[in-house]
């Protein structure tokens, strides 16, 4: 069976639009991408839509006011046609986050994710980014399970594991946060500056000497 011509229209927007994102031209792609969707609306394409706004917003060259809510309005809109796509839910927390601030539908979302199988490591270092909050949207154990999923994942990255010390230390929680930051410290990659100050204020120990 031959290609239809909506097909080959179809690939020749997405073709386009992937060269424009080469190039970090969001705005163009945008306006492929919102041709796209007016014939083939499917997720994946308001979802790509709701990415290119999302980058657009923090563009100090290219933003428009109205990008962060266009970035949550088009991931609604996808994750509507889809709800059991859990990546889908997991970046409309961190647009809902990120974008307008809201935290408590933000970690709702994280949840929703979560539960439906996205268990990668931005998923979980996302949904754990929302505990200690004023809000107080994401319990300590959370944090902890969802931080230990990412260490999983990534177990040599210090950050994550420095991340975990952290948390436990401010919950007055001290052997175990003198456990993370052991794994911390021995990962193969340095932990960051930020961590070590966190350690050092926190047992008294300078690496300065």
């Amino acid at each position: 069976m031959g290609k239809s011509a909506s097909s080959d229209a179809l690939m020749n927007l997405l073709l386009r639009a992937n060269r424009h994102r080469l190039a970090n031209d969001y705005r163009a792609a945008l306006g492929l991408y919102e041709q796209a969707v007016t014939s083939f609306p499917t997720p994946d394409i308001l979802a790509e839509i709701a990415s290119c706004h999302f980058r657009l917003a923090f563009d100090s060259d290219g933003a428009e006011p109205e990008d962060l809510e266009k970035a949550v309005e088009y991931m609604e809109r996808a994750v509507a046609l889809a709800p059991q796509v859990g990546h889908w839910h997991a970046k409309l927390a961190e647009y809902l986050y990120l974008g307008l601030l809201e935290c408590e539908r933000s970690a709702q979302e994280y949840r929703t994710a979560i539960a439906l199988g996205a268990k990668d490591e931005s998923t979980f270092r996302g949904a754990a980014m929302l505990y200690g909050l004023p809000e107080d949207v994401v319990t300590l154990e959370e944090a902890i399970e969802w931080l230990e999923a990412a260490a999983g994942i990534a177990p040599e990255d210090p950050n994550i594991w420095g991340r975990l010390g952290q948390i436990c230390h401010q919950a007055g929680r001290e052997s175990e946060a003198l456990a993370y930051w052991s794994k911390a410290l021995l990962c193969p990659h340095p932990l960051e500056q930020g961590y070590l100050s966190v350690i050092e204020r926190a047992t008294g120990i300078s690496s300065s000497t």
